[in-house]
């Protein structure tokens, strides 16, 4: 039985390349939720020690990374190890692309906005 789905060919993928496919996704989901979790929580600890607030602007970066992104960034990776015609293996490229780059903008405007909050603050208080 499991002769018949492994030799299985779609595509030109067999059934045991997507079933591998499918693990390195699934072991990709699980990593990221894990690295995430282990840093969000790490750089809270370090942040409750410290006094300033850009450790507290670095845990709201990478907490608002939501998990549209970790499943394209695992799928890419699943989809690494699949045999795909050059044009699927570039929209798969392109829509990888366009989610990191949404995903540093988002977290350059965290940034711009924190310093900006930081210039306001500062300005406020020598002012007043």
């Amino acid at each position: 039985m499991l002769d018949k789905i492994f030799s299985f060919t779609l595509w030109g993928n067999t059934g045991r390349e997507y079933l591998m496919a499918l693990i390195i996704f699934i072991a990709v989901m699980i990593a990221l939720k894990i690295f995430k979790v282990l840093i969000v929580t790490r750089l809270e600890k370090i942040a409750k020690k410290t006094k300033n607030d850009i450790d507290d602007a670095v845990i709201e970066i990478v907490s608002n990374v939501k998990p549209p992104f970790y499943v394209l960034l695992a799928l890419y990776v699943g989809f690494l190890y699949i045999g795909t015609s050059p044009l699927i293996g570039q929209i798969i490229r392109a829509l990888f692309l366009i989610v990191v780059a949404y995903e540093v903008i988002k977290a350059i405007q965290e940034i711009i906005e924190f310093v900006a909050k930081k210039a306001v603050n500062k300005d406020t208080n020598v002012d007043g």
